[in-house]
């Protein structure tokens, strides 16, 4: 009896055993299945990475655009500020040549001023001589 108390002692740890493995199986494949749910949010965080990544990319390329746009702007600038510094340099280039026209004109004027005072002159000594021819035809006839 004692052999079969122990047999049966045996079948019950036997069972137990089984049941410990079954439990263990189910540990282990409830550990894959986090194992494999773990490397399924690490792919998925690495696919976020990657858009971030592209994202930043994109970014930069942006900001390099807007650079360029920048030192084209800045360049268009210069060139009207240069346009700018050119019309005015004709506008005083202009307004000297004006002062000189003008000084011109005022020289000319004085120039008839002087040419009229000289016709005058002439006129009067026209008019004196006259009077001389006059006074000598009288006395000689």
């Amino acid at each position: 009896m004692e052999d079969r108390a122990l047999l049966i002692e045996n079948k019950a740890l036997l069972i137990e055993d089984r049941a410990l493995l079954i439990e263990n199986r189910a540990l282990l494949m409830g550990k894959r299945a986090l194992l494999m749910e773990n490397r399924a949010l690490l792919i998925e965080d690495r696919a976020l990475l990657m858009d971030d990544r592209a994202l930043l990319i994109e970014d930069r390329a942006l900001l390099i655009e807007d650079r360029a746009l920048l030192i084209e702007n800045r360049a268009l600038l210069m060139g009207k500020r240069a346009l700018l510094m050119g019309k005015r340099a004709l506008l005083m280039e202009n307004r000297a040549l004006l002062i000189k026209d003008r000084a011109l004109l005022m020289d000319d004027r004085a120039l008839l001023i002087e040419d009229r005072a000289l016709l005058i002159e002439n006129r009067a000594l026209l008019i004196e001589n006259r009077g001389l021819l006059i006074d000598d035809t009288a006395r000689e006839g």
